[in-house]
């Protein structure tokens, strides 16, 4: 409705939305109402990997896709890639963070965390224990929803779930997620998927007794 009655330089589209998901909103904006990728692109936002979904981008009419969580040089690079073209940035090619990796036994690397957070101990505490609320949260909801069998629910909370683990670097817990999610859209089999909630659920138990210990550190 706004770009039918408005002129954007840019659009930032979700993937995954109630209602009217991502890809047929652009395409609409293609389509239905004529607007080229080169006068307006549109950038994809998703928790979903780039390469499993990157042909549908194009065929929707996305001009790039930005995995989330991002930085802001990873934004930068990203926008300059579809407003200025010759800058040779393909939808493929945004260049990822580079950096020293600093995890916690292997399990949670803050740094991207720390860098949001501009070295603002308290701001970094209330991620964390937000981190903590909303995946318990999330991981009891994955349990009563697979006991339902309402394996839709169980991909949309486990998409959910998936930026903030990102955020805190906490690779081996992404990947359950993933999968998870990935079962759910592919109908892989309940078994399978069931057999992936109770692994992802000991993975996070560990990881949050690795967040509470360093809390209490830092507080």
């Amino acid at each position: 409705e706004k770009v039918s009655r408005e002129k954007y330089d840019l659009v930032f589209m979700d993937a995954r939305m109630p209602g009217m998901d991502g890809l047929k909103a652009t395409r609409i904006i293609r389509e239905e109402l004529s607007v080229s990728s080169a006068d307006l692109p549109v950038i994809c936002i998703s928790a979903a990997s780039m390469k499993d979904d990157l042909v549908k981008y194009r065929e929707a009419g996305m001009n790039a896709f930005l995995e989330k969580p991002f930085t802001e040089e990873m934004l930068m690079a990203t926008i300059l890639s579809v407003i200025n073209p010759s800058s040779g940035l393909a939808l493929s090619e945004v260049p990822a963070e580079s950096g020293t990796v600093e995890k916690i036994d292997g399990k949670i690397n803050l740094e991207n965390l720390i860098h949001i957070s501009g070295g603002d101990v308290q701001f970094t505490k209330q991620m964390l224990i937000t981190f903590l609320e909303t995946t318990t949260k999330g991981i009891e909801e994955m349990h009563e929803a697979a006991s339902a069998k309402q394996w839709n629910r169980v991909g949309d909370l486990a998409h959910k779930l998936l930026p903030p683990s990102r955020h805190i670097g906490a690779s081996g817990l992404t990947d359950f997620l993933k999968q998870i999610e990935d079962g759910c859209r592919n109908n892989n089999g309940s078994n399978n998927i069931s057999k992936l909630i109770r692994p992802a659920s000991d993975e996070f138990e560990a990881i949050r007794d690795l967040i509470n210990g360093y809390i209490a550190k830092i507080s």
